[in-house]
């Protein structure tokens, strides 16, 4: 009895073993359909970017998988595409894709090759970065002593827009906008630029530059030399002046590039006087000169300027002017006669003062009154009206 029931026992055991077995078997040979997703972008750059993708299903395996993408939507392997290399012990994996143009918009899909073709992982977007703008640098042309023009061209803007553009300049190779520069407008395409307060005789390093927000860009180096320009300088105060001459003189701050040849003062009623007027002439060289002006006319304003010759002309400095002491300032009694003989005139001296003069004068309200600088001529004059009240003096011309 006790045999018969451990047989059973026995056989129940061995025929669920069976089932177990068939079971196990029957569920190990279902598989899931092969899926994959693409999840993201990571370390986007200008030219390239990170795809990540994920196996969701495998199924059989795969023979290869990685990331397809293009400029237009749907991508295939048929279009871009990188494959993973890497190992596969994982369900996501990652590629990089390179050679990218920047500032553009790609659509990507992760993508695996199995025994039953190619399927796809959704679709993502991404865009790459922005550039600097790419430009060149225009050859320099109309040269002169201490101008020049130059300019650019600006090919692409990197996807931005150009907010500032120009050249630079420097005599040191590679300026940048931190040295002398230009502003000129906005925007691509070619554009001019004045190069201006140049040295003369001096060689300068050119570029174009362009800046959108992600920098500034420079264009090709030139160079160019200036010609001699004129010299630069300035005119010195007027000191010492007295009834016939004054003490004048100049300073020459830049000679031009070539050796000042003559130098001194010129001067004359009219303004800015040039050489063809009266003049001195002190020397040569670009040290700082003294001038003696000599046989002026009393009571008269002149003006003067410093000049300076080299090869390529005379510059000349500021216009100053300055007047002549008089010899002595006479009053007239009555100044509506011609007849000078018939008024007495009364000296007033020059005091210690520049062009302060001092005498004593009794002045009725009963006669016209003026004062002149010189006998015999009515300029330059100031005068009393009659009428006015004794011991007064009118500004008025007459």
């Amino acid at each position: 009895m006790k045999r018969k029931t451990l047989y059973r026992i026995m056989a129940v055991l061995v025929t669920a073993s069976l089932f177990f077995a068939a079971c196990t078997k029957e569920i190990s040979n279902v598989r899931l359909p092969q899926t994959l997703a693409t999840s993201q972008s990571l370390n986007l750059r200008s030219d390239s970017a990170t795809i990540v993708g994920f196996v969701v299903a495998a199924g059989d395996g795969f023979s290869e998988k990685g990331v397809c993408y293009n400029t237009a939507t749907g991508p295939t392997t048929a279009n871009s595409k990188v494959i993973f290399s890497g190992q596969n012990t994982n369900a996501a994996f990652s590629v990089k894709v390179g050679g990218l143009k920047y500032a553009t918009k790609y659509y990507a899909r992760a993508y695996a090759v199995g025994a039953d073709g190619t399927i796809y992982g959704d679709e993502i977007t991404f865009t790459t970065l922005s550039v600097i703008p790419k430009l060149t640098t225009t050859a320099i042309s109309a040269i002169a002593g201490t101008t020049a023009t130059g300019g650019g061209n600006i090919t692409d803007n990197g996807g931005e827009a150009v907010t500032a553009r120009g050249v630079c300049w420097s005599t040191k190779t590679a300026p940048t906008v931190a040295d002398s520069k230009t502003s000129d407008a906005t925007g691509s395409g070619v554009y001019a630029s004045s190069l201006t307060n140049l040295l003369g005789k001096t060689t300068y390093y050119v570029r174009a530059y362009a800046t959108n927000k992600i920098g500034t860009a420079y264009g090709n180096e030139v160079s160019f030399t200036t010609l001699v320009a004129v010299p630069t300088l300035t005119t010195n105060a007027i000191t010492n002046v007295v009834a016939d001459g004054a003490t004048a003189g100049g300073n020459i701050t830049l000679d031009g590039g070539d050796a000042i040849t003559a130098k001194g003062v010129c001067w004359s009623t009219n303004a800015n006087p040039t050489i063809a007027d009266s003049k001195t002439s002190d020397g040569t060289g670009k040290v700082a000169f003294t001038s003696a002006i000599t046989k002026l006319n009393v009571a008269t304003l002149y003006h003067v300027r410093a000049y300076a010759t080299n090869s390529a002309g005379t510059g000349y400095g500021p216009d100053v002017q300055f007047m002549t002491f008089p010899l002595a300032i006479y009053a007239l009694g009555d100044g509506t006669t011609a007849s000078w003989d018939n008024n007495a005139a009364i000296k007033v001296d020059q005091s210690s003062t520049a062009g302060v003069y001092v005498g004593t004068l009794d002045l009725t309200a009963s006669k016209n009154l003026k004062f002149i600088l010189k006998l015999g001529s009515w300029q330059p004059q100031w005068g009393q009206a009659s009428g006015a009240a004794a011991g007064t003096l009118g500004g008025k011309s007459w």
